[in-house]
């Protein structure tokens, strides 16, 4: 029997140990990404931010049937989509790093062996603390950076607006 629990033993820590391998070299990645792409990444929120803006308050002084406000929108959607491509995948990958720690407790580790069960407990632990790469070292690549990006450049244009009323 103790040799039987031995075997199953080593074959589930093979798999644990290869897991925990493949994802260590991804937060390896994440880490080598961050330190090389941190600071374009600020640069590139704050010049789209700059831009909405600026678009939206070009828009704003054109009446609404103008056809140059199809054009500005265009131009907005346009410098918008690589922040909103960015952002899709920081939310990816901060979801899949959960999603480590989910499938590792849905496991059925009942009656497995002790030492799986303290290597499913490091995984988990390890899975809660969520990987994201962040603009600058503070702007997480998230949906809800591309949410903040919208009403800070709507609020700018209220701002210009209201500066800039009669």
């Amino acid at each position: 029997m103790e040799n039987t629990s031995n075997a199953m033993w080593k074959r589930l820590n093979y798999h644990v140990q290869n897991a925990v391998r493949y994802h260590v070299r991804i937060l390896s990645i994440v880490k080598e990404a961050q330190v090389i792409f941190h600071l374009p990444l600020l640069l590139m929120f704050a010049i789209t931010l700059y831009l909405l803006c600026l678009q939206v308050y070009r828009a704003s002084s054109l009446p609404i049937s103008d056809v140059r406000v199809v054009v500005i929108v265009i131009e907005a959607a346009t410098a918008f989509f690589p922040i909103l491509m960015v952002c899709y995948y920081g939310e990816e990958l901060g979801f899949n790093s959960q999603e480590v720690g989910n499938a590792a407790y849905q496991l059925d580790f009942v009656g497995t062996d002790t030492r799986f069960q303290k290597s499913l407990i490091m995984i988990i632990r390890q899975s809660q603390s969520t990987n994201r790469i962040k603009a600058g070292g503070m702007i997480e690549l998230s949906m809800e950076t591309t949410v903040w990006m919208l009403q800070a450049a709507f609020s700018a244009y209220m701002m210009l607006r209201t500066i800039n009323a009669p």
